[in-house]
């Protein structure tokens, strides 16, 4: 006898699939978790104990994994062969194929970051019987299961999808760049953007972690799948000489800061996942690639295909140059608002005086040293009519205002 699941697939592929099926019903019985109860169970049970030895039927992932204990059983005491195919177009993370409120998303999130499970609705506890893990991109849900399997060796578990595609060498760019790391989510949004853009080349770079691994065969597949050519992205900082000099008339004129002749360079670990192998970066390059993405994400024709920058220096490298010079380039073209968190009050008050005693007005401090109502709204008319480029926040101002009534 043998028993075929079939793991994070939708409806469209299920009913299509030949076969008998464990239990027959109708497909979205098979995947909505929240209505499963212990009639589903039962009949699944009763199912597993009548098949017959020359049996072979299939069922959904969420099946088995209701009654996983009788499927092991049957393996040990009766032979039975599992086979599990998995849906590798994703990671390990599928769409639910079933509608969830926000009330009960808000519910599962809260019981997965909670050490106890108890006082929780009938429908949370159905869903973290089955999922792990829930995340929300771009307000599709995506979950994850247990992955029973991978405790086992004797489990056959083949990917579904072909996946085997050259990377190409070269310096051919792609139209879409996806840098793969450890970070699932993050890979679920890429994903995302590629199905909206459709590019016929990916760019793609990548750690070397068991995760990352898993999440490029994901990619892989889904190129064979759609016929995407995959290139090897080796980023480069474009550096714009007349921007350049756009920048340095900033730093000179409109901040003047001391002393000031040119950007310097800083020291960076090149790639941090694989070695310690150090370069150094302008920071006109970094200016200019935060002043890109920035642009990218004005842009509602890109299709929202820009990244977040994250940088991390040291002491005395600089930071507040890298975003003080781009919030003003970003101001003076296209009239943006930069606002910077800035924990330390002390620093904030500091580099709010500084520019304005350099002759630069345009800035702002907005924290909980403005006592009275009347300087807060004094600040926040100025916000409103345009006259600030940067604004300063503590965490705790971002956490009481609304970003949108300022």
């Amino acid at each position: 006898m043998k028993l075929i699941i079939y793991k994070g697939f939708g409806i469209d592929f299920l009913e299509k699939v030949d076969g008998i099926q464990l239990v027959d019903n109708d497909i979205q019985s098979k995947l909505d978790v929240l209505h499963y109860d212990k009639k589903i169970r039962k009949k699944l049970d009763m199912a597993l104990l009548s098949l017959e030895d020359d049996a072979e039927v299939w069922a959904t992932y969420e099946e088995y994994t209701l009654v996983k204990n009788r499927v092991d059983d049957a393996i040990e005491e009766d032979g039975l062969q599992l086979e599990i195919f998995r849906n590798n177009l994703y990671p390990d993370y599928y769409p639910l194929p079933f509608d969830i409120s926000m009330e009960l998303a808000e519910e599962i999130e809260r019981s997965l970051n909670s050490d106890s499970t108890e006082e929780v609705s009938e429908e949370c506890q159905k869903y973290l019987s089955i999922y792990n893990s829930l995340v929300n991109v771009e307000g599709v849900f995506y979950g994850s299961f247990y992955n029973y399997e991978y405790e086992k060796e004797e489990i056959n578990c083949k990917a579904y999808y072909a996946s085997v595609i050259t990377i190409e060498e070269g310096q051919t760019s792609g139209e879409y760049d996806v840098f793969i790391n450890e970070d699932v989510d993050t890979y679920l949004r890429d994903l995302a953007r590629i199905k909206d853009l459709k590019p016929s080349i990916i760019g793609v770079k990548t750690t070397d972690g068991m995760v990352s691994k898993r999440i490029l065969s994901s990619l892989q597949a889904y190129c064979v799948a759609n016929n995407i050519r995959v290139v090897k992205f080796h980023e480069q900082l474009v550096e714009d000489v007349e921007m350049e000099n756009e920048l340095i008339n900033i730093a000179k004129n409109d901040i003047k800061i001391a002393g000031f002749n040119g950007f310097r360079t800083i020291r960076f670990y090149k790639n941090p996942d694989i070695d310690k192998e150090i370069i150094e970066i302008s920071q006109s390059k970094l200016i200019q690639e935060i002043i890109h993405q920035a642009e990218r994400a004005y842009d509602d024709t890109k299709g929202h295909s820009f990244r977040d920058i994250f940088i991390t220096a040291s002491t005395g490298a600089g930071k507040s140059v890298m975003f003080q010079v781009p919030a003003i380039y970003l101001a003076n073209k296209y009239k943006k608002l930069t606002i910077i968190i800035e924990p330390v009050k002390a620093l904030m008050q500091d580099q709010k005086e500084k520019l304005i005693k350099n002759g630069y007005n345009r800035v702002e401090a907005f924290n909980s040293d403005l006592i009275s109502q009347v300087e807060k709204e004094a600040v926040l008319k100025r916000i409103k009519d345009g006259e600030v480029d940067l604004l300063y926040l503590s965490p705790e101002t971002l956490l009481s205002y609304s970003i949108e009534t300022m």
